[in-house]
């Protein structure tokens, strides 16, 4: 993307949450119908790795969670709870697309 650097907001964000080295982005789901462009230029500029999936329920969440071992999660919908998090042993943050947090159970967070 144009315009970004190493001190890119991205790369900020990444240090701030304590990751120094490639970061990997998990998107359990969005319905932006726009293959994350977006995100994906910012996480690939500031060095990172975009994962996009289309999880539904708890258990997708949970495989895709398990298979991806991502350093964080963009949730839209999705639900993210103790179930899903007991796989989530290299997630650092959690980031909701949206307004409230009701589909993520932050006292498992």
């Amino acid at each position: 993307m144009p315009g970004l650097t190493d001190d890119s907001e991205g790369l900020t964000v990444a240090r701030s949450i304590g990751l120094t080295s490639s970061v990997r982005i998990l998107i359990t789901d969005q319905n932006f119908g726009d293959e994350a462009v977006v995100e994906r230029e910012l996480v690939v500029a500031a060095g990172g790795e975009l994962l996009v999936e289309a999880c539904r329920t708890e258990d997708d969440v949970a495989a895709a969670l398990a298979h991806h071992a991502p350093d964080a999660l963009l949730v839209q919908f999705a639900p993210v709870g103790e179930r899903a998090l007991a796989s989530a042993e290299t997630v650092r943050a959690i980031v909701r697309y949206g307004v409230g947090v009701d589909n993520i159970d932050a006292d498992a967070a």
